[in-house]
């Protein structure tokens, strides 16, 4: 179920993504909604009881930037 809310942004922003929605052919109300959506699941990730019990376990020996360079 879908419900109206009621968001204060500054002019400003708001025109610019406007644009942004006419170049994506995407509506404001989508745009927002994506963006919500995205927000819970990410909130909802970092609150894991798992991922809180294994936060901090392992300790790495050089920076992680070293272990994503291919030889």
């Amino acid at each position: 179920m879908k419900e109206k809310i009621t968001l204060n942004i500054d002019k400003e922003l708001k025109d610019k993504m406007k644009k942004i929605d006419r170049i994506n052919n995407m509506s404001l109300s989508k745009l927002v909604s994506d963006y919500f959506k995205k927000l819970t699941k990410i909130k909802t990730e970092i609150s894991s009881p798992i991922l809180k019990k294994i936060s901090g376990i392992i300790t790495l020996k050089k920076p992680l930037d070293e272990y994503k360079k291919t030889s």
